[in-house]
């Protein structure tokens, strides 16, 4: 990072923040682990303030400065770019630091310049050679190591453009700040820099950043608009005379407070000799005045330059200025010329350089006439095809911009295998796609695309994109001709199951597998026969097929031994241990589900490792050991992070159980922050993987009796098909806030619309999930009954008869996953009986006595008492009830007081309303009673002075999202059931006057 020549102006509230963060004026090698995210727009100053901070690190001395940026390499970027810069510019500092970190951190070596490595490089064809921990824990440690000679500073600048691999290792750095580890970053400060006028609403950082900021080691600086005061300073001292009273008060106003533009205004002015009033408004164009002002060979120096992006290393810039017939020997006079105009800047080591700011290089590239991008991006590609420490993705990027599309395949597909091999399946995905767009154009001598479409496949199922994969796969094989060689279908047979397999299973996927299985010899076995074998297996088991899918496994694992590759079958290990659990032999399933995570981490079997992970945690919740459950589910979601698979289908399904078992215990705020679909914009995060989540959400709404889930309803119904727990979740929530109002009729008709979608989706039409729904609907029948006339109540037996009977033999004839019904099966059984005798009592069909009827309830009670306190709280309310509706009062306020403790605590409104309908004394005690915080009370009074959630939001300065979240919390606290009602309820408290 070069020195700066510009003043700093103003930011000295931020500039003692990042001092005070970054402990500048005492830095003792023991302290570090500070983490600050300087954001703001483009030419706010963040470079500057930045500088600032690296030349006081730089006069201080006592530090190691590591810089490393983001490059905008468009939709096809090289992972993990600015960590090699870092080690690149170490390896040419400080050569012997880089040897040793080689040699004792093996797993660092993808990110040390290949020179200071000379192994031979991974094969490309292995997808999972490299586990991402390793990397991660490799480069932190290696960073450790630094922080234990000197201080260690590190700077990562443009994160908005970095890729989600340079992302995740990001984050798990941060994660690992102020650690007390030896190998963990503790010792090091982080400082990156965003561009957050890039963060529009699809930026894949955009969510991350929102997760980076809740972490305790990160403080977030926002650089806001310099006042006019500052702006109108900094361009006195710009300017080289004296400016007249309105050109200084033009380029102040028209600077609009970015320091940037105000910087360039000011040079123009000097350059073109024109005044402030006749220069071109467009920034680009100002840029442009600047670049004119150049010599010949300086002018094409930096158009070169800027085809690379906004930074290109010196050799590459002076091969590619000697490859379109620049003046070789006048070059390092042409990059002088440029350095003294403040385009480009040379690097603190002198190798490489940087436009000043990132618009200058988009600016100079816009001008460039079609034909000279076109013969410049060739000459580029033609270079980095020459060099052997080329990235293919940049190669690729090049090759197609100068419409070499042959070699843009061929790098196309060396960047996805790059990619993989660095556990970054998203951007392999990327790269594979944009390789396929090119395949009319392959050379004879490149891969068949559809061994590539298998390895996009692959990669998007990784990355947890199964219906891209499926849709990729299933149109490959629709368009092979009929002379392609049973390889290539097997492959794309086997690519298409395994797409199925991470979604819904279907019988036409053990159809593919079996045909692939024909179209492969057995003998000698092979490879991909053994992952075949071992996926056969495991779609067998998911379809039920016990004998075949055993079978199939211990195939795949003798063909493993005979292949002398431990892990190649690790799949087939799951599949043995995931019988073995059907069959009720658990200890054994889980001895078999550790050894499988063991082999397959010991291996590289990454979606081996999480589907090992997730099912033995799926195993200790059926057990009801929750502590282990979420420590399982927790470690699936962190390796799948490590693993580079953030959104693989093990990870999603891990997060969603965890936010189940939130909203279980009563922690509805803390599911929702972990269903927070605001990431559904991200890039990275697949549209299935998305809904999934927001279906679990709903169930968090409905818990909150809000009926704004009802809304969400149509968006999702179009994503039921395809993964039948959307459906389920969705129709969880519906359900639930269809029994609280009372609509039977609402309530059957979703539980047939599901019945007959998800029957044939698990090939069960008595799936488990029948006992709830007919729980449920049986419930809204008997809401109904109370109000309805006596001449009707014997059809709404009736139709509970129906829904009693299905649920019944949903329990006792569904394709159950263990050998017997487990806690949460067997509790809801019970409900299902109890909400029947209810059903019963209340219209005189075949009706209860009153002792059975509050044992029933008592046993409902008694049933959900293994963790789930949600729906144990609810059992209790419709005790409360019964026990009033047969007499016994004082037994029904003590119920309904535990219930409504829970409701309080939990923001349950929904629950408080059933409370309040036993005990209607209950909302006066809830406002006499109930604390609210700091946050809420404002809140509450802008809502008594009759403020909307815009205006709330406006006045605090918070998201009207948030204020509806705090109005929803007061509401559920107050036992209210309207904002009017709650603000009255809290008059009544402070004033003493009665609510109503």
């Amino acid at each position: 990072m070069s020195r700066s020549t510009v003043p700093l102006v103003g930011r000295q509230r931020e500039l003692a923040t990042l001092r005070e963060a970054l402990a500048l004026g005492d830095t003792p090698p023991d302290v570090g682990g500070r983490v600050v995210i300087v954001d703001g727009d483009a030419g706010i100053g963040k470079t500057r303030l930045l500088r600032e901070v690296v030349e006081q690190v730089r006069a201080g001395g006592r530090r190691r400065l590591l810089v490393g940026h983001c490059i905008d390499l468009g939709d096809s970027p090289a992972p993990y770019l600015p960590f090699r810069e870092v080690f690149d510019r170490l390896a040419r500092d400080e050569p012997a630091v880089v040897t040793a970190l080689r040699e004792q951190l093996p797993a660092l070596r993808p990110l040390l310049p290949r020179a200071a490595d000379t192994g031979a490089p991974p094969r490309e064809s292995d997808p999972t050679r490299l586990d991402r921990g390793e990397l991660f824990a490799a480069v932190a440690a290696a960073l450790a190591r630094l922080g234990a000679q000197h201080p260690v500073l590190l700077v990562v600048e443009d994160v908005h453009w970095a890729d989600q691999a340079s992302r995740d290792l990001l984050g798990y750095l941060f994660r690992r700040a102020r650690s007390a580890d030896p190998d963990d970053v503790g010792a090091v400060d982080i400082v990156v820099t965003v561009r957050s006028d890039d963060l529009h609403r699809r930026h894949p950082l955009r969510a991350t950043l929102a997760e980076w900021s809740r972490l305790p080691a990160v403080l977030r600086v926002g650089l806001q608009r310099l006042p006019a005061d500052d702006v109108r300073t900094l361009v006195e001292r710009l300017a080289p005379h004296r400016l007249a009273d309105d050109e200084l008060r033009d380029i102040t106003a028209r600077a609009d407070g970015n320091a940037f533009f105000a910087e360039e205004l000011i040079a123009a002015t000097a350059e073109s000799g024109a005044s402030a009033a006749q220069l071109p408004w467009h920034l680009a164009e100002l840029l442009l005045v600047r670049l004119d002002r150049l010599g010949d060979a300086a002018r094409q120096v930096v158009r070169v330059a800027a085809v690379a992006g906004r930074r290109v290393p010196h050799t590459l810039l002076t091969q590619v200025v000697a490859e379109v017939g620049g003046d070789q020997a006048g070059i390092d006079a042409a990059v002088r010329e440029a350095v003294d105009q403040h385009l480009l800047e040379p690097s603190a080591s002198g190798s490489d350089y940087a436009f000043r700011h990132a618009l200058l290089a988009e600016a100079v590239y816009d001008d460039l006439l079609p034909g000279e991008r076109t013969r410049l991006h060739a000459a580029y590609a033609r270079v980095l095809a020459a060099a052997t420490q080329a990235s293919a993705a940049e190669l690729a990027r090049h090759a197609a911009a100068s419409h070499d599309l042959a070699g843009a395949y061929a790098a196309g597909v060396r960047a996805g295998d790059e990619a993989m091999a660095m556990a970054a399946p998203h951007e392999a995905m990327l790269h594979f796609e944009a390789a396929l767009g090119l395949a009319s154009h392959a050379p004879p001598d490149a891969l068949d695309p559809a061994l590539v479409t298998a390895s996009a496949v692959e990669a998007a199922v990784a990355a947890g994109h199964i219906q891209r994969g499926r849709q990729l796969a299933e149109q490959a094989l629709r368009q092979l001709p009929p002379d392609t060689a049973p390889r290539v279908r097997a492959v794309l047979l086997f690519a298409a199951a395994l797409a199925d397999t991470a979604g819904e299973t279907m019988p036409e996927t053990l159809s593919m597998t079996t045909e692939a299985l024909a179209l492969t010899p057995a003998e000698p076995p092979t490879t991909f026969w053994v992952r075949l074998a071992a996926l056969h297996a495991q779609v067998a088991n998911i379809l039920g097929r016990d004998i075949e899918a055993e079978q199939w496994a211990h195939r795949a694992l003798q063909g493993e031994e005979a292949l002398q590759c431990p892990g190649l079958a690790s799949q087939a290990q799951h599949t043995l241990a995931y019988l073995a659990r059907r069959h009720g032999e658990l200890d054994t399933a889980g001895d078999m589900f550790a050894r499988s995570i063991e082999v397959a981490r010991a291996t590289g079997e990454a979606d081996a490792e999480l589907r090992s992970t997730f099912a033995l945690a799926q195993l200790h919740l059926d057990r009801v050991e929750y502590d282990a459950a979420r420590t399982g589910y927790e470690t699936c979601l962190r390796r799948a992070e490590e693993l580079g698979r953030r959104w693989s289908v093990w990870a999603v399904y891990a997060r969603v159980t965890l936010a189940l078992l939130d909203r279980h215990a009563g922690r509805l705020d803390d599911a929702e922050r972990r269903l927070d679909v605001s990431v559904a914009v991200a890039d990275d995060l697949p549209a299935d993987a998305a809904a999934l989540l927001t279906a679990v959400r709903l169930r968090v709404l409905a818990a909150r009796g809000d009926a704004a889930l009802l809304d969400e309803l149509p968006r999702l119904r179009a994503a039921w098909a395809v993964e039948g727990r959307i459906a389920l979740y969705a129709g969880f929530a519906a359900l639930e806030l269809f029994e609280h109002r009372g609509d039977p009729d609402a309530a059957e008709r979703m539980i047939d619309e599901l019945v007959t979608l998800l029957g044939p989706l698990w090939l069960d039409p008595w799936f488990l999930a029948r006992i709830e729904y007919s729980a449920r609907g049986i419930a809204a029948l008997a809401r109904a009954t109370v109000s309805a006339p006596d001449n009707t109540r014997a059809a709404l037996a009736a139709r509970g008869e129906r829904l009693v009977a299905d649920g019944r033999t949903s329990a006792g004839q569904g394709f159950l996953r263990t050998a017997t019904l487990g806690a949460e099966g067997q509790a809801w059984l019970t409900r299902l009986e109890a909400e029947w005798a209810r059903l019963r009592w209340l219209t005189g069909v075949d009706a209860p006595d009153a002792d059975e009827l509050v044992a029933q309830w008592q046993a409902a009670v008694a049933a959900f008492g293994f963790g789930a306190d949600f729906e144990q709280a609810q059992s209790r309310a419709r005790l409360a009830e019964v026990l009033r509706a047969v007499g016994r009062p004082q037994e029904a306020a003590a119920e309904a007081q535990q219930a409504r403790r829970f409701a309080v605590r939990a923001g349950a409104r929904a629950l408080l309303d059933q409370v309040a309908a036993i005990d209607p004394p209950a909302r006066a005690r809830a406002a006499s009673t109930t604390t609210l915080t700091a946050r809420e009370q404002e809140v509450l009074d802008l809502v008594s002075a009759g403020r909307s959630n815009r205006q709330i939001a406006q006045h605090l300065y918070i998201s009207e999202k948030t204020v509806s979240v705090h109005v929803s919390n007061i509401l559920a606290k107050l036992g209210a059931r309207s904002r009017t009602e709650a603000a009255a309820l809290m008059r009544s408290q402070t004033e003493g006057v009665p609510s109503s």
